[in-house]
């Protein structure tokens, strides 16, 4: 009987372990695993379909993407080892209807499901998803490799009535540590007004 109560009181504490894990990733109460003290300058990026404004990184620069119009701010790295993308979520009455588009964690699932669709088989998670708050807002993020190997981070937020993705995205053939990317994303982010 000793036994059995041992292996009770092992799946209840596993359990309990569990369930307090889930609670604690969820929670959007947390602080970010990469730092957000990178240094910004003066200059002031805008939203093309809001009016969220952002500064930017020092080291880096605006660029206006021209081929699909369907990013709405675009930094890129002076020595082009990489880019920070804004992008708006539009969603569908298909979507409407199929997640809670008020919870944060249902649109960084369709978030996932998009990024999913657009690089097929070479899509592969990686690392833990994250729920954290800058300045008061709420975000949430995933990290992914596409079609090469470099690890992207997607953060997804509310602003006003939308959603957005703001994508850390290291180029091909360069070098920037995840570290310093995804802190200079989130050092972004917290300027967001």
């Amino acid at each position: 009987m000793l036994p059995i109560m041992k292996s009770k009181k092992t799946l209840h504490f596993y359990l309990s372990f569990v369930f307090m894990a889930i609670v604690v990733s969820c929670s959007g109460g947390g602080s970010s695993i990469y730092p957000d003290n990178h240094t910004l300058t003066n200059e002031t990026i805008s939203s093309k379909s809001s009016g969220l404004t952002m500064r930017a990184p020092q080291g880096w620069f605006s660029a206006e993407e021209n081929e699909n119009k369907i990013i709405d701010a675009w930094l890129i790295k002076e020595n082009y080892s990489a880019s920070l993308s804004l992008v708006p979520l539009n969603f569908d009455e298909q979507i409407k209807k199929t997640y809670d588009i008020d919870n944060l964690a249902e649109v960084l699932n369709i978030s996932k499901l998009f990024k999913k669709a657009e690089t097929g088989l070479s899509y592969k998670e990686t690392g833990e998803t994250e729920f954290f708050k800058l300045n008061s807002k709420n975000f949430a993020a995933y990290q992914f490799t596409g079609k090469n190997s470099k690890k992207i981070r997607v953060v997804v937020f509310r602003y006003a009535d939308q959603y957005y993705e703001f994508s850390a995205i290291p180029a091909e053939g360069k070098s920037i540590s995840e570290q310093e990317l995804f802190g200079v994303q989130n050092s972004v982010l917290a300027s967001i007004k």
